[in-house]
């Protein structure tokens, strides 16, 4: 599949924090890298079942601005998925949903303390 893409999400410092922790709690259990240490602004730390820039190196953004995560998709193994991924003799997980190793979808999303910045 292959597809790349990003998403830029936006929150007010206030909000980091816990978007962060709900955005955590919906990964998939049994994640094989390292767990991401983040220290936020207001010195706020989370720890994140993500790496950032591939790496799980701390990330220090105690100053604000941007935070990449990788993370990946899982889709529910409707047909065309499913036909997709036998054709490349991918298994659905327990769940039933395909997507994560062997055949990973990766999707950068970023989060910024709300100031303006340029790319």
């Amino acid at each position: 599949m292959g597809l790349a893409y990003g998403y830029d999400i936006h929150l007010p410092p206030r909000n980091v924090a816990g978007v962060l922790r709900e955005l955590a709690a919906s990964a998939p259990p049994g994640r094989t890298v390292p767990p991401l240490d983040v220290t936020l602004p207001g010195g706020d730390r989370v720890v994140l079942p993500f790496t950032s820039d591939f790496r799980s190196d701390p990330v220090d953004r105690s100053a604000g601005g941007t935070l990449p995560l990788d993370t990946s998709l899982l889709f529910g193994a409707d047909d065309v998925v499913r036909a997709y991924a036998e054709a490349r003799d991918h298994v659905p997980e327990e769940d039933g949903r395909v997507g994560s190793s062997p055949c990973p979808i990766p999707v950068t999303r970023h989060w910024s303390s709300g100031r303006r910045h340029r790319r």
